[in-house]
């Protein structure tokens, strides 16, 4: 209830709006995906209801019933009638995750210059809102032990964090049976996408591969920090029991740099930001809806860590035409120049 008043009285949720909005339109998101739509709602109203439902940390019926006192709100999303629970729903689960990419790179960009140091780490939010002492409590009345028990299990999210600005460049999900450094692979493909200039990558010895340091310099065309897992142990000549594998393994072990490591504990931050903000559990049923809900909960910290270092965006379309519904999904190069987005921090 706390939580409600705030948003009630407070201008933010107006402010989100606009500038997932303005992010929605700069990469070249049409209002209207389909030419039958009663344009009754458009995409860019229920993306921004489904970002701020995760900024506000509730459900979409009460998310609905906020929107009835949020008179500046409905106003930013230009719509006359609040949308029914379940229209935000199922539009949850048709929504393509590329758009919520790209929304998470303009986000980020506004923040971050160019040499970025990148620390990169996985967490994992639970599957079900269920009280961990009722279901410790139900194990004990059923007497069953740890491993007979069902588990539902976690979904792992993924990030690539800016070390001077916490701002989150990339982000993926994925089940919690798979390994970290199979994890990585898409968020570099993302960063590499969005044109970061990346100076260094940092990471845990969870991911310390030969694989994982090839694919990171070949890909983003910078230097890896990961310790390697046995670091005290010297590496000997003639010992093929304490001989490192790898070429840029065996450059961690002589040229390994703890200071700079420290700063991945960063990351750890913002894992902790976006749980202690927007809670530790994802409602969905499916991979693709959590990973809607993740993303969404990237951007919202992004906007969050905009408006705290009180970044200023002013959208003027350079056409006026309207946009083909071909942009929802896969914008060109040619198509991209076609918008210009000016930007500056307020000093």
């Amino acid at each position: 209830m706390y939580r409600r008043r705030n948003a009630l009285r407070s201008d933010k949720p107006a402010k989100i709006i606009t500038v997932v909005s303005t992010a929605l339109t700069a990469v070249g998101v049409p209002r209207y995906s389909s030419s039958r739509s009663n344009h009754l709602y458009d995409d860019h109203a229920k993306i921004g209801m489904l970002i701020l439902r995760q900024h506000l940390d509730v459900s979409y019926e009460e998310l609905t019933d906020m929107l009835a006192s949020m008179n500046r709100v409905r106003r930013e999303l230009r719509i006359r009638y609040i949308p029914d629970p379940s229209t935000l729903r199922k539009f949850s689960k048709r929504l393509n995750a590329n758009i919520l990419d790209k929304v998470l790179w303009f986000t980020a960009k506004m923040m971050c210059n160019d040499g970025l140091m990148v620390a990169v780490d996985a967490t994992g939010f639970t599957c079900s809102n269920a009280s961990r002492h009722y279901v410790r409590r139900l194990r004990e009345l059923k007497g069953m032990t740890y491993s007979e028990a069902p588990v539902r299990g976690y979904e792992k999210m993924t990030i690539a964090v800016d070390t001077s600005t916490l701002s989150i460049l990339a982000a993926d999900s994925c089940p919690s049976n798979v390994s970290d450094f199979r994890c990585i692979e898409p968020v570099a493909d993302d960063m590499r996408e969005a044109g970061y200039d990346v100076r260094c990558v940092i990471a845990d010895k969870g991911y310390d591969s030969e694989q994982v340091h090839r694919y990171l310099r070949e890909h983003l065309n910078c230097e890896t920090l990961i310790p390697v897992r046995r670091m005290s142990e010297p590496a000997v000549s003639g010992s093929k029991r304490r001989r490192t594998s790898g070429f840029y393994r065996g450059l961690m072990k002589f040229f390994f740099d703890p200071v700079t490591y420290k700063r991945r504990l960063i990351v750890e931050s913002v894992n902790s930001m976006i749980k202690r903000k927007m809670g530790d559990v994802v409602y969905g049923r499916t991979q693709w809806s959590r990973r809607v809900e993740i993303l969404c909960r990237c951007i919202s910290h992004n906007i969050r860590g905009m408006f705290m270092l009180g970044v200023k965006i002013g959208w003027f379309p350079i056409s006026r035409s309207p946009l083909p519904a071909s942009w929802l999904y896969h914008p060109t190069a040619n198509q991209r120049e076609n918008s210009r987005i000016l930007w500056h921090v307020k000093k």
